[in-house]
């Protein structure tokens, strides 16, 4: 099928139409029984999220970070374009 008729088709349809039981997701790119775990996607496509746990250095970097942000203010300084000025 080419665009044309797939925007015909598409335009044609009623929205409030409500999809069948048996219905199977198109994915003309996709192997039969590649689909993720829901169905809809391959696994390839958007892995499953796992736990991130994160490192004592990143910690470490967003808190210097952080503190940062709130203690040069605190001294009457502005940091607001990058460059350290007398607020």
């Amino acid at each position: 099928m080419d665009d044309a008729t797939l925007t015909q088709l598409a335009l044609a349809a009623d929205p409030a139409r409500p999809v069948d039981d048996d219905a199977a997701p198109f994915l003309p790119w996709m192997p039969e029984g590649e689909a993720g775990a829901d169905g809809d996607l391959p696994s390839w496509y958007m892995p499953p999220v796992g736990p991130i746990a994160p490192k004592r250095w990143h910690r470490a970097a967003g808190a210097l970070i952080v503190s940062a942000m709130v203690i040069i203010p605190a001294f009457g300084f502005c940091i607001t374009y990058g460059s350290l000025v007398l607020a």
